[in-house]
């Protein structure tokens, strides 16, 4: 029959396992969580942006910019635009470029007809010594002349 202080070591020796478990880094998590100086960070994930459709209703060259007007649906929703390449510079003199307008939203689901003005720096595209450079843009062809 086990005698009174060998069932006290045994309890000891279970309450020594419990306390080193339970004070064991808790696995999984990440080290800033265990941490009680760091501080979480609060930050909200920004609007999901989307390609969405654009029509270009007219373009013309003004100085180093292409004032673009752009035609798309929406009314209620935030958009925006940019002008980007859509294929290598064609080796041709004067050479020649081929832009699209890239119209991005976060999910507008307005229906009105929007028509408005963009602006967009054309100074990267100087690309021939001759001070001239042939945007196409849609079915536009626009002269880019620069010094």
């Amino acid at each position: 029959m086990p005698t009174f202080s060998s069932k006290m070591c045994a309890i000891a020796g279970i309450a020594i396992v419990f306390l080193c478990y339970g004070c064991q880094d808790q696995k999984g998590l990440p080290r800033e969580a265990l941490n009680p100086d760091a501080s979480p960070s609060m930050e909200l994930p920004g609007p999901s942006w989307e390609n969405a459709s654009v029509d270009v209703i007219s373009a013309e060259v003004v100085g180093d910019s292409l004032r673009v007007v752009v035609g798309y649906g929406g009314g209620c929703g935030d958009h925006r635009f940019s002008l980007m390449t859509s294929g290598p510079a064609m080796k041709s003199l004067p050479p020649k470029q081929p832009v699209v307008v890239v119209h991005e939203s976060t999910g507008d689901p307005c229906r009105a007809l929007i028509q408005n003005e963009q602006m967009f720096d054309l100074s990267r595209y100087k690309l021939s010594p001759h001070g001239t450079t042939i945007v196409l843009l849609d079915s536009l062809i626009l002269p880019y002349s620069y010094d």
